[in-house]
């Protein structure tokens, strides 16, 4: 699938990103860690992962448990 990935809630920088169906959250933060600061994210660093759908409102994603 292909995100589009906003920097800030401003919406003003944005890029595409694709990732597979099956990412998980952690990948995630690895690859946009990657993507936006050139490498993945060291230990003690958290990011804040929001996502919405178009015209919709901010969530937080949450980890999927079976």
């Amino acid at each position: 699938m292909i995100l589009t990935v906003y920097s800030g809630r401003e919406e003003g920088e944005w890029f595409d990103i694709e990732v597979p169906d099956e990412c998980t959250i952690e990948h995630l933060k690895t690859l946009l860690g990657v993507r936006i600061f050139g490498q993945a994210p060291g230990d003690g660093i958290q990011y804040i992962l929001e996502a919405k759908f178009p015209e919709g409102l901010w969530f937080s994603p949450r980890t999927h448990s079976s």
